[in-house]
């Protein structure tokens, strides 16, 4: 193959790869999203494997919730500051179980 072909091909793997992991993220991060919205804090401790008495991952459950009930008291959407849901969306994305099974997904598609 010429190394352009091959730069074709790594390239179109690489798309199809990134492609599958953001899929994977997406669909446990919803999950997440919705859990979190309901409040269901058992579906939460389930999705994520958390042991009930992991008081660190309890007080990161309930720092998202908080979150959400601040911005939940607005009564207008629009009025919700861009830096709380970024604030938001970042400590979710920091929760370690989160990496944990993002991290266990990707492997199992992967590895």
């Amino acid at each position: 193959m010429t190394s352009y072909t091959t730069y074709e091909k790594n390239n179109e793997n690489i798309q199809k790869i990134m492609a599958n992991i953001k899929d994977l993220v997406s669909k446990k991060l919803n999950i997440l999203i919705n859990l979190l919205f309901s409040k269901d804090k058992n579906g939460w401790i389930n999705s994520l494997k958390i042991q009930e008495d992991d008081m660190q991952s309890l007080k990161h459950y309930e720092e998202l919730i908080y979150m959400i009930n601040k911005m939940i008291e607005l009564e207008n959407v629009k009025e919700i500051p861009s830096v709380k849901i970024e604030e938001f969306a970042q400590t979710l994305l920091i929760t370690p179980e989160l990496i944990s099974q993002i991290n266990k997904l990707i492997l199992k598609q992967f590895g």
